[in-house]
């Protein structure tokens, strides 16, 4: 007979903690509304991208001397950003004026936009889409 009452008030503590444990998790429950936007904020806080070039469409990349230019289209004008060689930033979205003043050995306004130096037709710029083969 002695078993007995240890195997009830083992059940008994083992209900009592279960219930206790059910009540303390609905008690603390994290506020999913503050906790979003504490994220929010943060993400706010640094922006959705630090990337200048995120809301422009690429142009394509000219390679003049030592420098690299990448060419966007923006809403008034293209604006370009150059480059040395090692990737170094030098000019974030620039228009051609500000490219020449600062940079006088690239003449961009000037510039002879062809294929090849051999070529007499003009450049094509075209936008390349990654294709998806289905790996």
């Amino acid at each position: 007979m002695s078993p007995r009452p240890f195997l009830i008030q083992r059940l008994a503590t083992f209900a009592a903690l279960a219930v206790a444990f059910l009540i303390m998790a609905s008690v603390f429950v994290p506020d999913r509304t503050r906790a979003a936007s504490e994220t929010e904020a943060s993400v706010g806080a640094l922006g959705p991208s630090i990337d200048p070039h995120a809301d422009l469409m690429s142009l394509g990349t000219l390679h003049a001397g030592p420098y690299t230019i990448t060419i966007h289209a923006s809403q008034r004008a293209p604006l370009y950003s150059v480059y040395d060689r090692d990737g170094s930033e030098l000019g974030v979205l620039l228009t051609p004026e500000q490219v020449e003043t600062r940079f006088p050995d690239l003449p961009i306004r000037s510039m002879d936009f062809k294929a090849h130096p051999d070529a007499d037709a003009p450049m094509h710029l075209m936008r390349a889409e990654p294709i998806d083969f289905g790996r």
